[in-house]
Order: C-alpha cells, then structure tokens, then sequence
C-alpha cells in the first residue's frame, strides 16, 4: 500500500499533472489505496539479466540496456569462462535503466533508492524519470500495448520491483566477487542522450573514476571493471587502473541490442584469478 494525499482521493482517482499520463480508477481506503484494475505485463521484465554463480557476479552499472543484455545473451559463455559449474541469473536494480554515471554515484552512494510516493516520479521528454537522480526508467509504465501509462498499478509495480532489485544487487555484489559492465555501444545513445541529461555519449577518465566509486562501495573495494566502447566515443588517451580493462568494439548495425560476437570475446577474455597488478589495459 502506497500513503495517498486527500486530493488524490477525489472520485478515487490519482491525479498527475501530466496530460500524457493516463490513471486508472482505484478503490481508496483511508490513506492508501488498492488496486483495481488488470495489471499490464512488461515482454522482458521478467528476464534474469545479470549473472551470478557460486563464488562470481557479472553485474550491469549501466549507462544503458546494452550492458545487461550482452551479459544476458553470453551468460553460458561467461560461465564458461569463470570455470562455473553452477551458474545462474538474477534481477538487479541497473537492469533497463538509463542511467548518467553521476547519477549512478548517486543512486548508490543513497543506498540504491526506491521511489517513495508518486511526486519522485517525472516526465523527461517523454520518459518517466526517477527525479531526484535524473535516470529514465525506460522500460516502465508500458501498457500491454507497449504505451506508456502513467498508473498507480504501474508505480506499484515499480516500487516492488525496485525493492527486490536493489536487495539483488548489494547482496551480490557485496557476497561474491563483482565484475562490473559498463559500456556506451548501444547505437541509439545519441537520440536517448536528448531525453536524459548527462548521459555519457563518451568514456572519460571522469566516468570511469565515478562508475569504480559507485562499485567499490557496493562491492567493499574488491571489484573488477569492463568498460566496453566505441573508438569514437572513447577519449581515456591513458588509462591506468589495475583492475578494470577498456575494450572497444566496431560499429554495429544493431538498434541498441549490440553485437553478440563481439561481446563474446569480451566475456571470453574474463579469467577466474584477478590479472597481476598493474596499469589498465585497452583492447579490441
């Protein structure tokens, strides 16, 4: 149950200042509100996008979908890798989010948040935005006609899945040995860059210094990093980090999903022993 205010209660329905947010009728009761109407399915929410086994966990910091996909398509191929024998996949809390890596810094120096009530909730040029963060939560409030509908059901929704995620992501990344994926590849970035603000179009030393914060804090600072990009979004002329690697990949023809093969030779490259200390290293 989510605490509702006396003006929403109104006819019993949940007014946003939005036009374009459609709200369906509710049942209230005192100062929460219940759910009446179908509940609207998400086609990929229920995917396992991030990888975790006995002793290792493969998890997405963003900055956007292609970094929870790859790891979702490859994750046989990683498990191989990692000499697994027991591999599986989970729900953590960058999975679908476009998220800048300032606000990454954020979110987890906050303890990985959950929108409270429906005023965290924003409208980003189209996009629901989480607003104390500025990170687009892309792939929600999409009815079962892939509309986006702005609904107390669809916040709820969010708010469970939030919850749940965010316990995903600190257990395992604090529990095993974290591997972090960041990457800048998906090939709509440009066009999704004017619906967020601050989205990181290109890998600087300034990114990379914000997104190994946000992972050491979660993971107690023992944490390995990829950082995957394009020649031309990357400008780290000399990178020096003696547990994260930059590898760059050609262009693809994909929309945003990436290109699996090459993807598979960045998981193939993982090993199960942390490399000997020394600079980062670039690759393609």
């Amino acid at each position: 149950m989510v605490p509702i205010s006396a003006t929403q209660k109104q006819h019993g329905v949940v007014r946003g200042r939005n036009p374009k947010w459609k709200l369906r009728r509710v049942d209230c009761t005192g100062d929460t509100f219940a759910l009446v109407s179908h509940r609207a399915t998400h086609p990929i929410e229920s995917e396992h996008l991030a990888y975790i086994d006995e002793r290792f966990a493969v998890l997405p910091l963003g900055c956007s979908c292609q970094s929870n996909q790859q790891i979702n398509v490859n994750s046989n191929l990683i498990g191989r890798a990692l000499g697994s024998a027991s591999p599986r996949r989970i729900n953590t809390y960058f999975d679908w989010l476009v998220c800048p890596s300032i606000s990454l810094e954020k979110m987890v120096a906050d303890g990985l948040p959950v929108p409270e009530g429906l005023s965290d909730i924003g409208w980003a040029r189209g996009r629901p935005e989480f607003l104390r963060y500025g990170a687009l939560f892309y792939h929600e409030f999409i009815n079962s006609s892939k509309e986006y509908e702005y609904t107390l059901e669809g916040f709820l929704r969010l708010q469970g899945k939030f919850t749940h995620t965010s316990k995903n992501l600190a257990d395992s990344a604090a529990s095993k040995e974290a591997i972090f994926v960041w990457s800048n590849t998906q090939n709509n970035l440009t066009r999704v860059a004017n619906e967020c603000d601050g989205l990181d179009l290109l890998l600087t030393e300034e990114v990379i210094e914000r997104v190994v914060a946000a992972g050491d804090q979660l993971s107690g600072q023992h944490a390995r990093y990829v950082f995957v990009t394009y020649e031309d979004r990357n400008v780290v002329a000399d990178f020096k980090h003696p547990r994260a690697t930059i590898r760059v990949l050609r262009r693809d023809s994909s929309t945003w999903e990436g290109d699996a093969e090459q993807w598979a030779e960045v998981f193939r490259s993982l090993n199960p022993e942390p490399q000997s200390s020394g600079p980062g290293a670039q690759g393609k």
